[in-house]
């Protein structure tokens, strides 16, 4: 039963520099939305406007 396990396993590589520039980047523009003013009106507005708004 082993072998078949050790099969269904990925090879899980470290991200290039390029790639944690780009987390990080993706990372900072959630915090920088989080802090708007328009997060905050979702958040406290609840689901009032209707899909895709």
């Amino acid at each position: 039963m082993r072998k078949s396990l050790t099969s269904n396993y990925v090879q899980i590589r470290s991200p290039t520099s390029r790639e944690k520039i780009s987390i990080m980047a993706v990372i900072d523009r959630c915090r920088a939305y989080q802090e708007s003013d328009e997060y905050r009106q979702r958040e406290d507005g609840g689901g009032e406007r209707g899909p895709g708004h």
